[in-house]
């Protein structure tokens, strides 16, 4: 990496000429796709206020509200609920319907809808007719076109030729018996994510603007306009995809539609935190219970997700739970970048999390993600992998962590300058540098904590079962953030074997943990006679701030002691273990 600090003031008019070419200034506000809007426009906005808080000039921030305003005139009620939005086709699915037959026999879609957004946008929306021929064969005619697309084929249970479906015969068809088959392409609809995207650089527009008496009368006045949109409009119509859970945790689902990909799901991280990261700017603005309450419930969900891993974390990108255990892919690099942005804004206002956990955060992104190579960097496409397809633009969001960590800002930096400092990351790396440097300019900025937390030790003294006894539980939540990540083993080294529960905020049960080997234990054979390993794995959770264990271990009926050492936590969070009768 380059010693030299970067030419900000060069970078920035740079910036400002392409910008002010961009589409005649205007970015991508123009625009009316939902998608567009959110992965394209969005970023201009976010690098607006990078500008801002290195420069403190309130030109960058009227630009905000020259696009969003674009972007306002373009809303539309398409769905006639009384609330406008931005809409794309993107993540709709496509339908196929029977309309028509003449036939004993039956012939219905394999898929109703189309389960794959990337099929569904093949489906033509024509409608088809299927006739059977003469030697057991039958033909296909586009309707819409006149084409044939199958002009003779055997019969067989499945049935093809229609762009992406597939038809199930049951029963044996008459010669010329027919059925018409109707497709319909995917429609427009509005997204969470791409609103919550959208809203968050206005949310932190409103946010300064309200916060600095020495601002302009009508940026005041454009801020108060968007709060007041915002809790009239956005707030109120995703009411019913809120969920709440036991534990004081809630987030948002997707809407419960068939043409809905995901339909009835909870959103992946990287949504439902956009939303709450935008609750957290209002809140600050005008104290709001209820938009607080969400906010911080939709932070302690993600929260109770991370995953203790090394001195990082591990998540997954969306948390879905079959029998108490998650499935899915591991967050990538690019999605989890919003996550980091929405934990980091989440920490400087106070909620949920601590400073050990963004130190974790910064951990992850120098130590699980990057391959520790600054002359052949890379940076891995999952939150827990230094390898994967090259792409270094994925820094954009984890240079934010450069305010916690050199390191970040390193990696940040030689990314920027390998990929020849590229626009599109101008605004990123400037805010990174002037963090790192302590040379922010915004009155709104917040400055890091740069002290390293102090290592304090606790002694966790556990009751054993001495064979033949009564099972005696502890309950062990110490208040610091172990540095050991091998925990677990420590537990098992005062016995040959042990037993845990973990309190599931989402199911609202108890989870048992696994043995610390995969051959069954005595303690797995006195639960199981027949010798399986029932358990659910959960080695790589240490006994950690927020996870509540139960904990049975197996010895001579006297207490041992065991000692963590790890970083407080903030006391002034509560991390809740509740329990039921039973």
């Amino acid at each position: 990496m380059s010693s030299q600090s970067l030419p900000v003031s060069d970078l920035i008019a740079q910036y400002r000429e392409y910008d002010d070419t961009r589409y005649q200034g205007m970015g991508y506000s123009e625009w009316t796709d939902a998608e567009t809007l959110a992965w394209s426009e969005a970023y201009i906005l976010f690098d607006y206020l990078h500008f801002y808080h290195v420069t403190g000039d309130e030109r960058w921030l009227r630009k905000i509200t020259v696009h969003f305003d674009e972007m306002i005139g373009n809303m539309s009620d398409h769905d006639g609920d009384g609330y406008k939005g931005w809409q794309t086709d993107r993540y709709c699915l496509a339908r196929v319907m029977l309309t028509q037959s003449n036939s004993a026999a039956t012939l219905t879609p394999t898929e109703s809808w189309i389960q794959s957004p990337e099929r569904s946008h093949l489906v033509t929306g024509h409608t088809y007719r299927v006739t059977v021929i003469a030697n057991l064969a039958y033909a296909i005619q586009d309707l819409d076109t006149g084409q044939w697309l199958v002009t003779s084929k055997p019969l067989s249970s499945l049935l093809t030729g229609i762009p992406e479906v597939t038809l199930k015969l049951s029963g044996v068809p008459s010669l010329a018996d027919s059925f018409v088959i109707k497709t319909t392409r995917p429609v427009r609809l509005e997204h969470m994510v791409h609103e919550g995207i959208l809203l968050l650089p206005v949310a932190k527009f409103i946010e300064i603007a309200a916060k600095n008496p020495n601002f302009s009368t009508d940026l005041k006045a454009k801020a108060q306009s968007y709060y007041n949109l915002i809790l009239s409009n956005f707030v109120p119509k995703w009411e019913e995809c809120w969920r709440e859970y036991p534990g004081g945790i809630g987030t948002y689902a997707e809407l419960d539609r068939p043409e809905r990909w995901g339909a009835g799901l909870v959103l992946p991280h990287n949504q439902y935190l956009m939303h709450a990261d935008v609750y957290l700017h209002l809140d600050s603005v005008s104290p709001n219970p209820q938009l607080r309450a969400k906010s911080e419930k939709m932070f302690k969900y993600f929260r109770s997700r991370l995953i203790a891993s090394g001195s990082g974390w591990t998540w997954y990108y969306r948390d879905v739970y079959q029998d108490s255990r998650r499935t899915g892919p591991i967050e990538d690099a690019s999605h989890g970048g919003l996550d980091v942005l929405a934990m980091i804004d989440a920490y400087k206002h106070g909620m949920v999390f601590s400073e050990a956990d963004i130190i974790r955060l910064a951990n992850t992104f120098t130590q699980q993600m990057w391959n520790g190579s600054l002359s052949s960097l890379d940076v891995g496409d999952y939150v827990n992998s230094k390898s994967g397809p090259k792409d270094l633009y994925r820094v954009r969001f984890w240079s934010d962590l450069s305010q916690f960590s050199p390191t970040a800002f390193n990696i940040s930096r030689t990314a920027f300058d390998l990929l020849g400092r590229p626009l599109k990351l101008i605004g990123p790396l400037v805010e990174a540098q002037a963090h790192a440097s302590g040379t922010i300019a915004s009155a709104q900025a917040v400055q890091p904590t740069s002290a390293t937390p102090t290592v304090q030790n606790r002694v966790i003294r556990l009751e054993t079962t001495a064979p033949g006894g009564l099972t005696r539980w502890n309950t062990v939540a110490p208040d610091l953030l172990p540095t050991d990540p091998d925990m677990l083993q420590k537990i098992g080294s005062f016995g040959d074997s042990w037993m845990a529960f973990r309190w599931d905020t989402i199911s609202g049960r108890w989870e048992p943990a696994q043995p610390l080997s995969s051959e069954p234990t005595s303690l797995d054979l006195f639960w199981n006679p027949n010798g399986s390993v029932t358990s659910i794995p959960v080695s790589s959770d240490p006994f950690t701030v927020g996870k509540g264990w139960m904990v049975a271990l197996r010895g001579s009926g006297a207490p041992v002691s065991i000692q963590v050492s790890g970083t407080p936590i903030n006391q002034s969070t509560p991390y809740a273990i509740p329990l039921e009768r039973g």
